[in-house]
């Protein structure tokens, strides 16, 4: 089913904003989780880092969670665990405004953005994830460096992106090196360009067929 067109036609962009929201956090979570499976630690090493595959980050020194744990999870009730699932909604919700900014006109990119915004707030406050509306805004307050202009870095998530920065924040408690892999059977690079992909296919195409540019 073509669901841009049913959503579009049957409930408006007010609608629109609030299945967007649904998908937003689902779609946040398991960018949250994929990203947690696969991090790495180095007691050594205290920055950040991502890496292109797997073998990258073991010759760093780093420890890759799934490698080391007894029963690998993809979510517990670490502050890591948590921080990165708030970052996945985050991302997924700026990926969604950028979008929306590009392709709707002010007037139905106001009224998306504010039903989305409440769909998300909503759903945090009646979940049992740990997570709160606060802590996902908190991402969308930061201030951007020069060197992160871009939302999503395609060829390199993690280099030189807005994507980056909220990483960085997402990992700010911790005490030891956290490091990220791109590719490979841990990486995020192909989940969170596919999101990127869907959301502004998603977005020009009710803009177009809505006639809400």
């Amino acid at each position: 089913m073509d669901m841009t067109g049913f959503l579009g036609k049957r409930v408006g962009v007010v609608g629109f904003g609030e299945s967007y929201g649904r998908a937003t956090i689902e779609n946040g979570l398991v960018l949250g989780r994929t990203m947690y499976f696969g991090h790495g630690l180095s007691i050594k090493d205290r920055s950040l880092k991502f890496f292109d595959e797997p073998t990258d980050m073991r010759e760093s020194g780093y420890a890759i969670y799934s490698d080391v744990a007894a029963l690998p999870q993809f979510e517990d009730g670490s502050a890591l665990s948590v921080n990165l699932r708030a970052f996945g909604i985050a991302i997924a919700s700026k990926l969604a405004f950028n979008a929306a900014a590009i392709y709707f006109s002010s007037e139905h990119r106001n009224s998306f953005t504010r039903s989305l915004g409440a769909t998300i707030k909503e759903m945090l406050s009646t979940s049992k994830t740990g997570i709160d509306f606060e802590m996902v805004t908190s991402y969308m307050k930061q201030k951007q460096t020069s060197q992160s202009k871009t939302m999503l870095n395609i060829e390199r998530p993690g280099e030189g992106d807005v994507f980056a920065e909220y990483a960085h924040e997402a990992v700010r408690s911790e005490t030891y090196g956290i490091g990220f892999v791109r590719n490979g059977d841990i990486g995020f690079a192909q989940l969170v360009k596919q999101l990127a992909a869907e959301t502004v296919t998603g977005m020009r195409e009710a803009g177009d067929r809505f006639d809400w540019k």
